[in-house]
Order: structure tokens, then sequence, then C-alpha cells
């Protein structure tokens, strides 16, 4: 009710179709990749690849995606804003999106791993994520502080290490109940350099006024496909190794590496005085 009252109101001046046809296609894309993926067992890496639950499916995702990309560039109102994608820093950012899609999806699985590995009660181990939740939501702020100082490339550079320790910790030291706790407060320290404002500083200083909620759409996407597929992977490497404790390990450890990569991307990134440029000449 607040935000009718309260919201400007605004029109869209010219009607556009809906782009069918990408969000399909993006659609069986990445349902066919987290299938896939879903499908492959840690433990007979080979032999699951060759099984014809698994490979037909990550093939279709790849003849997909430029059937995509060829789609979304013809496209009146395209889901995906290709023209974006050129923009190097556009396309590091967007990497970075998948990147914290995984690592979200990650979180899900605290509880289970608490109860497996500390023996808690599935009412117990759910309280193992506040650490998380609270030290990700008290980040926050300062994040935007810190952006506005040193600019995206060093805060989200700093950031992503500190997730990689915290992934790390979790993998190793996880049997320690107080280590569990402040693993977890690492991890969303971590979190909070990449989630939310980073990004969609990046993606605003480097989309056209005119593109700018196209270029917060690319970055939400990237990171709802990384969940997903996050959600098989991290799902794929816990069941092929019986749900045990060194499944979850093994796990967070993928996620850690997944988090080194993003580290290693941030250092791509512009300074702030280049982005503070690019902004300017984009408005």
């Amino acid at each position: 009710m607040l935000g009718y009252k309260i919201l400007p109101q605004t029109r869209k001046e010219s009607k556009t179709n809906f782009d069918i046809k990408g969000t399909l296609v993006l659609t069986i894309l990445v349902s066919s990749l987290a299938y896939g993926i879903n499908q492959i067992d840690t433990t007979n890496f080979l032999g699951s690849l060759s099984s014809i639950f698994t490979w037909p499916f990550i093939i279709i995702a790849v003849i997909m995606l430029p059937l995509l990309l060829k789609i979304e560039k013809n496209a009146e109102d395209p889901v995906l804003e290709v023209n974006l994608i050129k923009s190097r820093e556009v396309k590091i950012a967007t990497s970075i999106a998948f990147g914290t899609g995984l690592n979200q999806t990650a979180i899900v699985f605290l509880p289970a791993f608490a109860v497996t590995i500390l023996a808690l009660s599935t009412s117990q181990a759910s309280l193992m994520v506040i650490p998380l939740v609270v030290t990700l939501g008290l980040s926050a702020p300062i994040i935007g502080k810190l952006l506005d100082k040193y600019g995206t490339k060093k805060v989200m550079f700093v950031g992503t290490s500190i997730l990689v320790v915290g992934l790390f910790m979790l993998s190793y030291l996880a049997s320690s109940f107080y280590m569990f706790i402040i693993s977890g407060a690492i991890i969303g320290i971590g979190l909070s350099s990449v989630l939310g404002s980073p990004l969609r500083y990046i993606m605003l200083s480097e989309s056209p006024a005119s593109k700018r909620a196209a270029g917060q759409a690319l970055i939400n996407i990237n990171s709802s496909v990384g969940q997903l597929i996050g959600g098989a992977l991290i799902g794929a490497v816990i069941a092929s190794q019986g749900s045990s404790v060194q499944g979850y390990q093994s796990a967070y450890i993928v996620i850690g590496f997944v988090a080194i990569i993003m580290t290693i991307l941030t250092l791509g990134l512009k300074k702030r005085e280049e982005q503070i440029l690019t902004s300017k000449n984009n408005e």
C-alpha cells in the first residue's frame, strides 16, 4: 500500500513483444545443463559422464547457447541484452554473478552439513546459518561505503579472498562447533562483497541510461542460473559420496575453488577512476 501511494507512476512509452523464443531457449539450456550436472557421479566421473542421462543433456545445453545468442541479437526486447556483454567489464561482472549464485546455493546445504558432521538435530542445525546471515547483513552497509571510497575492484578482491578462506575453513575445520560458526561468519563477510550493490554498481557504470534495467536483469539472470546449477552440482557431489561428511567437505572445496576463480576475475575489473569516467560517458 505504501509503495502504491509513495512511488511515482510511470508509463511505458512503447509496447514491445515479449521475448518468448529467448525465454524458451534459455529455459531449455539451463534446465538441461542443471539436470546433466546433477547426474554426474564424482566417484565415477567418466562413467557417469558417458551415461545417457548425462551427456545428451549437456550437449543440448551446448547447442542451445549459440542459438540463444542469435535469437537475442535479433529480438525486439531481448531477455538477455547481448550488446552489453561486449564490454569486458560486463563479461567479468556476469561471470562473478554466476559464481555468486553457486556460493549462495552452498548456504542452503549448511544445516544438512551441520547435522552430518556435528550430530545436531534438524532444528539445532538450522540455527547454524544465523552467524552467516548476521555478518552478511551487518557487512552490507559497510561494503556500500567502501565502494564509494575504494571502488569495486579492491572491495571485491578483498571480499572474495575472505570468502575463499571461509569456505576452506568450513571444509576442513567444521568438525569443531565453534569453527563451524566462525567459518559461517567469515563466509557471510565475503559474500557481502559480491551480493547486491557491488555488481549492480558495475552494471550501472557500464550500461547506457536506456539499458540500465536490462543490465540489472543480466546480473539477476546469471546469479539465478548459478543458483540452479549450483544446487545440481553440490547435490551431485554430496550424493555421489553417500551424503557423508566427506561428501559435504568435497562440495565446499569445489565451491572454494569457484571462489578462487571469482577472486582472480576481480583483478580484471576497472579501477575506481576508470569506473567513474565510464559512468560519466554513459550518462
